[in-house]
């Protein structure tokens, strides 16, 4: 909280329903070119490969590395941003909300992926083939300022 917020409480209700938070903040690297397609209904999605690393010394002092990959799926104007600007080795930051979902290969299995949906995207870091041109920060803002989310009932799968 900033100086002088005041604090805010939350009751639980007199059904005992408890308030519930679903927000993920990823900084990372992407791992692959993003992957842009598009719904049905053609609404623009691109899906991002991103990684994450943590390194620490095990009891014998030794460096131990570990890399996490996280599915993150745009949308709208963010998905449009990603196929003109983001680039493999490219830096970002993503805030989104997780989600799973379930979905049958054609065997007729179930699967379950868990994927970040992003409502906001931030590129950290340029490649030497990333030229950004002026007013791009300007264009991110204004594609979260438009509703980037997307209902569950429009997604296909």
């Amino acid at each position: 909280m900033g100086y002088g917020a005041k604090p805010t409480l939350i009751y639980e209700s007199e059904k005992h329903k408890m308030a519930s938070l679903n927000k993920m903040t990823l900084i990372g690297n992407l791992g692959t070119e993003p992957d842009l397609r598009s719904l049905p209904n053609g609404t623009p999605t691109a899906t991002l490969s991103v990684a994450t690393s943590r390194s620490w010394k095990d009891p014998n002092g030794e460096r131990q590395e570990r890399t996490d990959w996280h599915r993150v799926v745009l949308y709208k104007g963010l998905a449009d941003l990603a196929g003109k600007y983001l680039h493999k080795g490219l830096s970002v930051y993503v805030e989104g909300r997780l989600r799973t979902r379930k979905w049958q290969d054609q065997g007729g299995s179930d699967h379950y992926t868990t994927e970040i949906v992003a409502h906001d995207l931030k590129m950290l870091s340029k490649t030497n083939s990333t030229v950004l041109p002026a007013g791009v920060e300007q264009m991110v803002s204004e594609a979260v300022a438009v509703n980037t989310d997307i209902d569950d009932d429009d997604v296909p799968w």
